[in-house]
C-alpha cells in the first residue's frame, strides 16, 4: 500500500522506485528496491502473524481458565 501511495507522489520508497523505473537506466537498482520491499513486507507479515497467534492463544487460555474457575 505505501509503495503505491509513494508512486503517486507521497514520497518514500514508492517515489524512488517510480523515479528509477521512469529513467529506464538503472534496472539493477529497480530490481533491488522491489526485492527489498518484498523482503520487508514478508518479514513484517510473518512477525505480525506470529504475534497474532500468540495473543490469540494467550486470550483463549485465559478465557478457558476463567471458565474452569467458575
Amino acid at each position: 500500500g505505501a509503495t503505491i501511495i509513494g508512486a503517486g507522489g507521497a514520497g518514500g520508497i514508492g517515489l524512488k522506485l517510480w523515479e528509477a523505473m521512469r529513467t529506464n537506466s538503472n534496472w539493477a537498482n529497480v530490481f533491488y528496491m522491489v526485492l527489498l520491499t518484498l523482503l520487508v513486507v514478508f518479514v513484517f507479515d510473518n512477525i505480525s502473524n506470529f504475534l497474532r497467534r500468540r495473543l490469540s492463544r494467550t486470550l483463549h487460555d485465559y478465557n478457558r481458565l476463567e471458565a474452569a474457575q467458575g
